[in-house]
């Protein structure tokens, strides 16, 4: 899984155009993860592009504490992700976003035939970003990720409020 986010990241990386910005975020973020309630930190890095249709892509992960069951194992939760959206109003972008979510279950096994299980699948969803300065921005989005492992399905919903750090060109 690891080697997959990282050609991914890799791969959309190189295929930038030259008028591409860096984005860095970081938010909070509530999630419902098939009924268990949880909150946590949010990160993320991508690139940004587009004057009146603006379009970004890339690698978002919520670190999610303690939920309201102590004996959930799902944990952190991510996407690698593609948004396109509009300038509905000045400084303001509503947007959609589609992506590859994943989801640590934990581990699974013992000794050395241990290995951290992933649960994987689409990601869509909605926001809108206001640009307050140039670099700045206040990012709020909800996502609804479809996740499945073997014979394990199901959704988690995660609303994220953050800041956004735009470098410049």
């Amino acid at each position: 899984m690891k080697k997959l986010v990282l050609s991914a990241v890799a791969i959309a990386t190189l295929s930038l155009s030259a008028s591409a910005n860096g984005q860095f975020d970081v938010g909070y973020s509530s999630a419902d993860i098939d009924g268990i309630s949880k909150s946590g930190v949010s990160v993320g890095y991508g690139f940004g592009f587009g004057e009146t249709i603006k379009q970004a892509f890339g690698l978002k992960v919520t670190f999610l504490g303690e939920g309201n069951d102590a004996n959930e194992d799902k944990g952190n939760i991510g996407d690698i992700y593609y948004n396109i959206g509009y300038t509905v109003l000045p400084n303001t972008t509503a947007y959609g976003t589609i992506g590859y979510g994943f989801q640590s279950l934990g581990t699974i096994g013992t000794g050395r035939n241990s290995t951290t299980a992933y649960a994987t699948g689409l990601t869509t969803g909605a926001g809108i970003k206001y640009d307050f300065t140039k670099n700045f921005a206040l990012d709020v989005s909800y996502k609804n990720y479809a996740l499945s492992y073997e014979a394990l399905d199901y959704d988690a919903k995660v609303i994220n409020a953050g800041l956004v750090y735009t470098f410049d060109k």
